[in-house]
């Protein structure tokens, strides 16, 4: 039967499903299909590579550095997040992802983003990821705080927008079984996140989008009820905090950070066993 590994985003709580993923790299805990977006996929893209402890460095070890988040990147480049730095100068230099090991991992690996034109979904397999990883970033580029990416004749920001926990695009691709990691603790309800005068003033040129930005909350809901949903029926296993996570998406506090990826670990751990069971019932 085969299995899913769903990721969600959620900016720097993102570093929750660094520590869950930590723990599936030790105990090789392997998936044969990761599906992400956003925060979800640059971690991802770890677990892929099997490079232990790259996704931790990435999200501690720079934080203070101006050049990874910070007002002044938004006032200079338009992004709150320079990912010039984060996948040039991180992902190729400071803390580089092992390449060959990326592209010849028999893991498929799948990146979201959303088509700001279309409000459309749009899937990346990790075979079409140019050099510069362009669409890793585009799936990254958070609404309002980044800039739109050109990707093949399209316009594209976060995947997280249209498809926030990707998990019917991995039933789709034939996965009767699912672990989804989410960055939300138990009981979240998203709420409307921004007003339709913003929306509209920043990307009125996208009346697709706009609609979709306002109607967010109630696509994450409905997801997530539908995740619960498999998980009640024996087809997915969860693993989410159990309370609110102390950083938010735009965190730079490095011990919140630390505290938040050992949760991840834990949780995982936590599961383990229901986690082996689970893959190994036919």
């Amino acid at each position: 039967m085969s299995v899913g590994l769903v990721l969600e985003g959620g900016g720097m709580r993102g570093i929750y499903t660094a520590g869950v993923l930590e723990y599936f790299l030790e105990k090789e805990i392997d998936i044969p299909y990761v599906i992400a977006v956003s925060a979800g996929a640059c971690n991802g893209t770890g677990y892929v590579a099997k490079q232990k402890k790259r996704n931790f460095a990435i999200l501690t070890k720079y934080i203070n550095d101006p050049r990874y988040i910070s007002l002044r990147n938004f006032i200079k480049k338009g992004c709150i997040f320079d990912f010039d730095f984060i996948i040039d100068e991180l992902g190729n230099k400071l803390e580089p992802l092992n390449i060959e090991d990326f592209f010849s991992s028999s893991t498929r690996f799948i990146t979201g983003a959303t088509d700001i034109v279309t409000a459309k979904p749009v899937y990346c397999e990790k075979e079409e990821y140019s050099e510069n990883f362009n669409f890793l970033r585009a799936s990254c580029s958070q609404p309002f705080l980044s800039k739109i990416v050109d990707y093949k004749g399209k316009k594209l920001l976060d995947g997280g927008i249209v498809d926030p926990i990707p998990i019917r695009r991995s039933i789709e691709d034939g996965n009767e079984k699912n672990i989804i990691v989410l960055t939300r603790h138990k009981g979240y309800q998203k709420k409307r996140e921004y007003s339709h005068r913003l929306c509209k003033y920043l990307y009125g040129e996208y009346p697709e989008l706009v609609e979709l930005l306002m109607t967010r909350d109630k696509k994450y809901n409905e997801t997530l009820e539908f995740c619960y949903q498999l998980q009640a029926e024996g087809k997915a296993v969860i693993i989410q905090p159990e309370e609110k996570l102390l950083v938010n998406r735009l965190e730079r506090n490095r011990e919140k950070l630390v505290d938040t990826y050992r949760l991840g670990i834990h949780d995982a751990k936590k599961n383990v066993r229901r986690m082996r069971e689970f893959l190994s019932d036919d």
